[in-house]
């Protein structure tokens, strides 16, 4: 019994589709915090961005934020 052709086609399709999952998941996120240079306080609602990314993000009361979707790279 042979399988036709379609069927092989439609798997290969399928699973080069499923190897390509892995390559998606190079991004990352940066994590940190911005505080007072001086005091160590912790500094609210400062834009922290990458440019040229589109890739921004606001501290929150405690100075923490985080960028999702990092593409992986050096910065």
């Amino acid at each position: 019994m042979s399988i036709p052709k379609f069927v092989t086609g439609v798997a290969l399709i399928a699973l080069t589709g499923f190897l390509a999952i892995p390559a998606q998941a190079q991004n990352g996120q940066i994590v940190g915090q911005v505080t007072d240079a001086q005091s160590g306080t912790a500094i609210s609602e400062v834009q922290v961005y990458i440019p040229g990314s589109g890739l921004g993000s606001l501290t929150r009361q405690d100075g923490r934020y985080i960028l999702l979707n990092v593409v992986a790279g050096t910065y």
